[in-house]
């Protein structure tokens, strides 16, 4: 079973397109060159993998998606309308996609803890820079989640640096 700690929410499925099964897909300002293998669609809160037979880019956010064993628009249609997500492990938290979230939130639990201000990648290991010159770990098993309409970061502070909580 698939848990929430393993994937980034990604967009949303639209609408089907054509009656061969396809699905148009919108994501959020997400950083990919290329779709990953699988993705995940949530259907009544449980978190389901399809795998993508293949797919086309229809603009810089709309994917038209054509999902292995969906042949039918009858089966597309009861996944239209619904959240979509990418397992963490597919996604690639490259420099340029932490530039995108400076000027985000980070909240650990409800609280905020601080405003990203800068990303520090002079060692291998890439920091966020607070607006407090706080520095957390980039890592991508820290981040539970990325709301880039809301500019949020749900981030799991790790053991040593609870003085946030």
């Amino acid at each position: 079973m698939i848990t929430r700690n393993e994937v980034i929410e990604a967009g949303k499925t639209i609408r089907t397109h054509t009656s061969g099964g396809a699905i148009v897909v919108a994501l959020k300002d997400i950083n990919i060159e290329s779709l990953p293998e699988f993705i995940i669609i949530s259907i009544d809160n449980i978190l389901s993998p399809f795998r993508i037979q293949e797919y086309t880019q229809r603009s810089a956010t709309e994917y038209i998606i054509k999902l292995l064993g969906i042949d039918k628009e009858v089966s597309a249609q009861h996944l239209c309308r619904k959240d979509v997500f990418f397992l963490r492990s597919d996604i690639d938290f490259s420099d340029e996609e932490n530039e995108n979230v400076i000027g985000f939130a980070i909240y650990h639990k409800e609280r905020m803890i601080g405003t990203i201000a800068d990303i520090d990648d002079t060692t291998p290991n890439i920091l966020f820079v607070l607006t407090d010159n706080t520095l957390l770990p980039a890592h991508e098993d820290l981040i539970e989640d990325i709301d880039y309409e809301n500019k949020i970061i749900r981030y799991a502070l790790p053991e040593g640096l609870m003085m946030y909580e």
